[in-house]
């Protein structure tokens, strides 16, 4: 299934199956080393499914050994994956961005905050990021700082339910 128990792959997964109805405390759920040895018991018929991100997809995607079935983000993705439907159109309510975040020490003065959003703003927003998410089939989601805070903070609740009902969190 993925390499950590309640890592972000995980809970995407969870998320979504019980948003289908499925009791997530009886999934069985294999820990894996690495996406590599996923992909490989996926291909190999030792497990039913996979959730991993879809840049470790591809390759198996584009010779036609792997079939994704859908895609966390709120809307579809683009490129090679353009047809890959999302949760939500196959009626499963549910989205789940797998996203990464850049975090400064406590204490950041607003003008330091202001600067790293200016700078990790225009990263976001340059032709070789773009290039770089279309290589992997990734969306562009940058938020600045506020925003992001306060994704966090919505996103908090649901996951810690979700991790209580797999029994990784009180």
């Amino acid at each position: 299934m993925g390499t950590a128990l309640g890592n972000a792959t995980h809970t995407s997964f969870a998320l979504a199956m019980r948003a289908a109805g499925v009791d997530i405390r009886k999934m069985r759920t294999v820990v894996f080393n690495s996406g590599g040895e996923s992909m490989t018991a996926l291909l190999g018929g030792h497990i039913d499914a996979a959730a991993a991100a879809p840049s470790a997809m591809l390759p198996q995607l584009k010779t036609g050994k792997l079939r994704m079935l859908a895609i966390g983000a709120p809307k579809r993705l683009e490129g090679e994956l353009a047809n890959v439907p999302t949760w939500r159109e196959l009626g499963v309510d549910t989205t789940f961005d797998l996203w990464r975040g850049i975090a400064g020490p406590r204490g950041l003065t607003p003008a330091q905050i202001a600067f790293w959003d200016r700078v990790l703003g225009a990263v976001a927003a340059s032709p070789e990021w773009k290039q770089e998410l279309e290589r992997n089939g990734l969306q562009n989601i940058y938020k600045a700082s506020a925003a992001t805070a306060q994704h966090w903070k919505a996103e908090f609740d649901e996951v810690k339910t979700v991790l209580g009902e797999l029994g990784l969190a009180k």
